[in-house]
């Protein structure tokens, strides 16, 4: 029997049955076209360069030693005090190495970016959109973390912003949070101050930023229960002391925007760097979201087909001003620094989500569009997400992470002729040296870059690029051995310099050595490292 109202259909196509195979089909290509690009990602060749480092602490960690206070790992920041946040990050992905090493580490976070995408649907289908709708919602927000899809600590920021703004995202709707939430926040903001305390800051810092706007907009505009609010965010914020490091990771977790010197150190990195339109990655990020968004919410407009919960109504309470607030300040914090640019999509989620909802409503009685419109609309938004990765895979076959290593056989030569030597090495290579040469062999720099400053993370970027001032670096450091790729500056520059002299070199990477009459504990040494070269 066909139903009645407004919104009914003859036609036998819009049969319940039919209208649930469609929405099981787009709900599991939004699903599928996320899986691919989670596979993509953990299936390219290479690594991140703090994959490394992150491994050996892990290790060392499992092996006795406490959460490391002190750097061991380097020569030029030996003995400095270093934040070591993510500490318990590090040991479970030890853990997991361990167990059944790169391939067990990628299956486990995949896993875990399976469950965010999931948990980021369930926010959409909180506010009342439609399954379709919530599926891709939920693949807009998730791809605008697709650099973070290798396995990296960042990704239980975005599990913990998540359920930060599920628990708003509850309290915005009904002006009450869950009894269990009292423990149950807190204790996952400790868990989340010790797998990646630089971030965990972020959780309790919004659910702080709805208090306050919640506090200056008019009586009748607030949401009820703002004290059980505010007390689970001082139990969060108490939670976040659980890091070994106690207060401190606070004003760790600041000092990217109040110290003047991390800022500078963070604008020598791509992804620390302010969102630009003369950035392509910066382009086609917002591309794909409004591709996607806007594909989906055309296809659901045009069809006007309500939520079976909410009948397509808008949501229980009106839109807030503290959804719209927290978007903005995380929107300002995006803008300042494409690291933010994934938990700004997650902040947005409930605003976007009740805006959405109360669209689909307002549309519920328009005309269904002609269906190839929306076939189309939802292909053109299949073939910009994936288009460019399945190109890649069939044309060239994996790619790389874009990041070079070293190959294992110079690496080997780098761990047999570094000792006790002042190595100068690519920013990248540090933990991968560290974890094939520790604890002989000592680095110049690493991916830890907090620890070493700005004057050497700036000496570093003079001496490989040869840029001026670099032979007063290399004196100042006393580098007497470079190991870099082929291609960099430097080497060229050494090449044509008779005090150093061409130890290894294949197509990754190169070590240069400085001529110099060693000590007699040393001369033995030396001819072994001719040998090393000429192999």
């Amino acid at each position: 029997m066909a139903a009645k109202g407004p919104l009914a259909r003859t036609t036998p196509e819009e049969t319940p049955a039919r209208r649930g195979l469609r929405t099981l089909a787009s709900v599991a290509t939004a699903a599928a076209v996320f899986g691919f690009w989670a596979w993509y990602v953990l299936t390219l060749r290479g690594t991140d360069g703090d994959y490394y480092w992150h491994l050996l602490a892990g290790r060392l960690m499992l092996a006795g030693h406490p959460p490391f206070t002190r750097d061991v790992f380097s020569w030029t920041a030996a003995g400095r005090p270093w934040f070591d946040h993510e500490w318990l990050g590090e040991i479970g992905l030890a853990l997991l190495a361990r167990a059944g090493g790169v391939k067990a580490v990628k299956i486990a976070y995949a896993g875990a970016m399976i469950a965010w995408f999931a948990a980021v649907f369930g926010m959409f289908r909180k506010a009342g959109l439609s399954a379709r709708m919530s599926a891709w919602g939920a693949l807009a927000t998730c791809l605008s973390a697709y650099t973070v899809l290798w396995p990296r600590m960042q990704g239980f920021s975005l599990l913990g912003m998540t359920a930060t703004l599920a628990l708003l995202q509850r309290w915005w709707q009904s002006g009450r949070l869950p009894r269990w939430s009292l423990l149950a926040y807190p204790i996952a903001v400790a868990l989340w101050a010790n797998l990646h305390g630089g971030g965990a800051i972020a959780g309790p810092a919004s659910c702080l930023v709805v208090l306050g706007i919640e506090a200056i907009v008019p009586k009748r505009l607030r949401t009820p229960g703002t004290r059980q609010l505010a007390l689970v965010t001082a139990l969060a914020g108490v939670a976040l002391l659980c890091n070994p490091r106690t207060w401190r990771l606070i004003a760790f977790s600041l000092s990217p925007w109040l110290d003047p010197a991390i800022r500078a150190m963070n604008a020598m990195i791509p992804e620390w760097r302010a969102f630009s339109w003369d950035d392509p990655l910066c382009r086609h990020d917002t591309f794909w979201a409004a591709t996607i968004v806007g594909s989906a919410l055309v296809a659901t407009l045009a069809r006007g087909r309500p939520d079976a919960r909410g009948s397509g109504q808008p949501p229980q309470r009106a839109i807030k001003l503290s959804m719209l607030g927290l978007a903005v300040v995380w929107g300002a914090l995006g803008l300042a620094s494409r690291r933010q640019l994934p938990l700004f999509a997650i902040a947005t989620v409930p605003l976007a989500a009740a805006i959405l909802a109360t669209a689909v409503g307002a549309a519920a009685t328009l005309a269904p569009a002609p269906r190839s419109w929306l076939r189309l609309l939802v292909i053109a938004g299949v073939v910009v997400t994936v288009g460019p990765g399945v190109g890649d895979r069939v044309l060239f076959g994996p790619l790389t992470t874009g990041l070079l290593f070293p190959s294992r056989s110079a690496l080997r030569q780098a761990v047999q002729m570094a000792p006790g030597r002042h190595l100068l090495n690519l920013y990248d290579w540090g933990g991968d040296l560290e974890l094939a040469g520790y604890p002989a062999v000592k680095d110049f720099i690493d991916g830890r870059q907090y620890l070493f400053g700005l004057p050497l993370n700036e000496a570093h970027d003079r001496m490989m690029g040869a840029r001026p001032g670099w032979r007063r670096d290399l004196a100042r450091y006393r580098i007497d051995m470079v190991f870099a790729p082929p291609g960099v500056p430097l080497v060229a520059r050494l090449a044509r310099n008779p005090a150093w002299r061409l130890a290894f070199a294949d197509s990754s990477a190169v070590i240069m050595l400085r001529q110099r009459v060693l000590p007699p504990a040393r001369r033995q040494a030396a001819p072994s490292e001719g040998s090393v070269a000429q192999r």
